[in-house]
């Protein structure tokens, strides 16, 4: 298994009342663990395969979980989403890194 890939993933309610939206690798300790803890409104599945956290997320947000658990997944997708658009390269032509080469290389006056 991948360091960041998970086999589980959903959403729990804290003991606060916050739904969060949780990843793990183990379905039945993280579920004993939420229950020792008092979480509520435990929804984890187990997924067909092996998943980052943004394909977890899709995947749940296609399940359309009830209540707050759906509205957290949709929320956390959109999150992921903005963070994985911000680390995408740019792939740019020849001709625009020749044109960014010269403005650069253009003497300040």
């Amino acid at each position: 298994m991948k360091k960041d890939s998970f086999t589980v993933a959903g959403a729990v309610c804290s003991p606060e009342g916050e739904t969060k939206v949780c990843f793990s690798s183990d379905l039945v300790a993280r579920t004993k663990a939420y229950v020792k803890a008092k979480w509520t409104n435990i929804e984890m599945v187990e997924l067909p395969r092996e998943m980052t956290k943004l394909e977890a997320l899709k995947y749940l947000d296609d399940l359309k979980l009830p209540g707050d658990a759906g509205y957290v997944v949709a929320y956390k997708l959109a999150e992921k989403m903005k963070e994985a658009k911000k680390h995408q390269l740019k792939v740019r032509s020849i001709a625009e890194l020749k044109e960014v080469a010269a403005k650069v290389s253009e003497p300040v006056s």
